[in-house]
């Protein structure tokens, strides 16, 4: 296993205005306990340092107390100070038109403060990760809390049914959802072209991995939303390497997503509202197409 670093508290000392040193009383530093000069970040005095190694051997015992047949690859980020324990459930899965959707679990961890001990829900096919929006796929845990294994097993045991019943329902509505491929193609031509326009390149995702997008889905065929999610979800496991990039792009395509599917459900609310306000005296009109009668 990749040796994980730890993290030493330290007093933070200045100097004030006279020359004289002085210890800050309201925060604490975090250093590599290994080498004081790696410094990782400045917190407040009731912040409790989650050891990485604590927090993965914490993870592996509430996976123990489910019972869990699991596959764990730990990954260091930001030269040691963050961690991400992804957590591969290959009996907990589900089928979304014959593709196997199996549940990955995220711990994020670390002593720069760029993240809490944050529990991820993913689905993954192989290499593609599919990333679900935050509100049903990403539980926090705060520093100040300290370490505790029975939030731990509820946090990986709500993940679990999330996965099971709002991502499985989530992705059930990209399947039932009909689209086109010039559908598509125009959806995606519509996001690049106010990625151009727009100055705040932030709102956006960056039009190279649109046109990728545009690229794959011209290629394979759409049928259904379903489709032209996994044309995202392929194309940015591939071409992101960064773990909050692509969860940032992907985000961004999956709100856009399910606007798509709103309006779409408005359009057609809208379009029987007028079919019945045609109707006269309780019987429908009735109207010749190609010599066939409809209403």
């Amino acid at each position: 296993m990749t040796k994980l670093l730890r993290a030493k508290e330290v007093q933070i000392v200045y100097k004030d205005d006279n020359g004289n040193e002085k210890t800050w009383q309201e925060a604490k530093g975090l250093v590599n306990e290994e080498n004081e000069n790696q410094r990782f970040s400045i917190v407040g005095v009731g912040y409790k340092v989650a050891q990485h190694e604590e927090v993965n051997e914490m993870v592996e015992e509430s996976i123990k107390e489910l019972g869990l047949n699991h596959n764990t690859n730990i990954i260091t980020m930001d030269d040691g100070a963050r961690i991400r324990i992804k957590v591969d459930f290959n009996d907990v899965k589900f089928r979304i038109d014959e593709t196997d959707i199996v549940l990955r679990v995220n711990y994020d961890n670390s002593y720069n403060c760029t993240t809490g001990l944050r529990l991820i829900v993913e689905g993954i096919h192989g290499r593609t990760v599919f990333i679900l929006p935050d509100n049903i796929g990403q539980y926090y845990h705060r520093h100040t809390k300290g370490l505790n294994l029975k939030d731990l097993i509820k946090k990986l045991e709500k993940g679990i049914e999330t996965f099971k019943t709002k991502a499985k329902a989530t992705f059930e509505k990209f399947l039932a959802t009909s689209m086109t491929n010039n559908s598509a193609l125009a959806w995606l031509d519509d996001l690049i072209t106010k990625a151009e326009k727009d100055e705040s390149k932030s709102k956006h995702v960056p039009i190279k991995y649109l046109k990728l997008i545009r690229i794959k889905v011209n290629k394979e065929g759409v049928n259904t939303v379903w489709d032209l999610y996994k044309c995202i979800s392929e194309v940015l496991t591939q071409e992101i390497e960064s773990v909050d990039t692509r969860k940032t792009h992907a985000t961004k395509l999956n709100t856009a997503l399910n606007k798509m599917i709103k309006e779409k459900k408005n359009t057609l609310s809208e379009s029987q509202t007028m079919s019945r306000s045609d109707m006269q005296d309780g019987q429908p009109s009735l109207s010749l197409v190609e010599g066939r009668r409809y209403w």
